[in-house]
């Protein structure tokens, strides 16, 4: 339940309240709020998604299909935020190993021949 359906149940709680005033709008206020944490997802769930996004980012996309179909209020934004997070974290590691081998010199080519080479040494 996000903030706007939460007032707008709040407000129908004081409506009521106001045609007939034995009804407790604190209550049914808590209740309302204890519910909308029922149906969000843990900071744990969303932590471990993100870590896992961005240390192993082919895993963070599970993560993203977990959180986007949980039917929480706030899985398709932890969905959204795990993508992002997974998406940079491969360009990242892509723009990182094209920098090492392009500062060491080596072309496909010569990566291609190493293993002959060094077979060379062995002998």
């Amino acid at each position: 339940m996000n903030e706007d359906e939460l007032a707008k149940q709040i407000k129908q709680y004081k409506d009521l309240h106001s045609a007939n005033k034995e009804i407790d709008v604190a209550s049914l206020a808590m209740a309302a709020l204890s519910g909308a944490n029922d149906q969000m997802l843990t900071s744990k769930e969303k932590r471990w998604g993100y870590m896992v996004s961005l240390a192993v980012p082919p895993f963070g996309l599970l993560y993203a299909v977990k959180f986007f179909t949980s039917g929480k209020s706030d899985g398709k934004t932890a969905a959204y935020v795990c993508l992002g997070l997974t998406v940079a974290s491969i360009a990242l590691l892509l723009l990182t190993t094209n920098l090492m081998f392009s500062s060491t010199g080596l072309t496909v080519d010569q990566l291609k021949q190493a293993p002959g080479q060094y077979q060379e040494l062995v002998q």
